[in-house]
């Protein structure tokens, strides 16, 4: 079956520690009532297990089914295969630079993120990958590296959005920010592909989309006179919005590596641009289809 990229980063979670509804929510940074439904898609498709806690009966707590956990690790193996497949063509020196890089940024990233409330710190800062990366990784030195990777990519998903949107100056929600994020990304696309992309309730994404397009961030395109089936795009206001919060977020990021000695900033900025470079241009886009 296809997962949405909302439910495989509920299902990597998971696959941390079971967690109650409230710390599911609190660890995805939404509210309750939509992690509430994105969890039960997940159940009703065998993916998770809901139960009630052994020392607590009063206590729900969801954890990943086997079949889950099947999904899960079928994911990071092909994810992590991806992500590998540039470094086999670097020398060691270069993957061994390129892992320092990455665990100075994961240490640096780290320290920035509160733990969200009723989930325990060492569970918090997990990746969630749960396959062993040598099984992956052609040597330690990639191994290493891929670690480190795995660590950056989950860390920055657990970025604090709603500091991130007020840094900005932008008056979103950081779920309006997702569905504006996701339309950038897509649009034009169909409301239900939205909903599809991002788990999300056909009703909550047509109310997000209606705001969306009262401020003037996207608009309806010609598609017929049905308005629910219209695809919908952003407007350059919208995109304006959206490459603003890029460019705060990449300048909280520089914040966080000032001090670095500029030379050797150099030295990880070409290997940074050299890997995302082999990245976009060794990538097997069937990757991000999940099941």
């Amino acid at each position: 079956m296809a997962v949405p990229r909302s439910g495989i980063e509920t299902l990597e979670i998971l696959a941390n520690s079971p967690l109650t509804g409230s710390e599911l929510a609190a660890t995805l940074r939404v509210d309750i009532t939509q992690s509430s439904r994105q969890v039960t898609r997940l159940v009703r498709a065998g993916l998770v297990i809901k139960e009630r806690a052994p020392d607590d009966g009063r206590r729900i707590v969801h954890f990943l089914s086997d079949y889950g956990l099947q999904v899960v690790l079928r994911w990071q193996r092909s994810w992590l295969t991806e992500m590998r497949r540039p470094l086999d063509t670097w020398a060691d020196d270069d993957v061994n630079g390129f892992a320092d890089w990455i665990e100075c940024a994961v240490d640096r990233v780290r320290r920035t993120l509160p733990v969200p409330a009723g989930t325990e710190p060492d569970v918090a800062e997990q990746s969630g990958t749960r396959i062993a990366i040598s099984e992956i990784a052609g040597n330690p030195v990639e191994a290493r590296c891929l670690s480190a990777i795995a660590d950056f990519v989950y860390l920055i998903g657990r970025a604090d959005f709603d500091a991130a949107l007020a840094k900005a100056r932008v008056s979103l929600s950081p779920s309006q920010y997702f569905v504006l994020q996701d339309i950038g990304w897509f649009g034009p696309t169909s409301v239900s592909d939205v909903v599809s992309r991002l788990a999300l309730d056909q009703a909550a994404a047509s109310r997000t989309i209606s705001f969306l397009e009262s401020e003037n961030l996207v608009l309806r395109t010609d598609g017929g006179s049905d308005r629910r089936s219209r695809p919908v795009e952003t407007t350059a206001s919208g995109a304006s919005i959206l490459a603003r919060i890029r460019t705060s977020r990449l300048d909280s990021l520089r914040n966080l590596f000032a001090d670095i000695d500029q030379d050797l900033a150099q030295h990880y900025a070409v290997l940074n641009d050299h890997y995302l470079d082999d990245v976009l241009s060794t990538a097997d886009m069937t990757a991000v289809r999940y099941g």
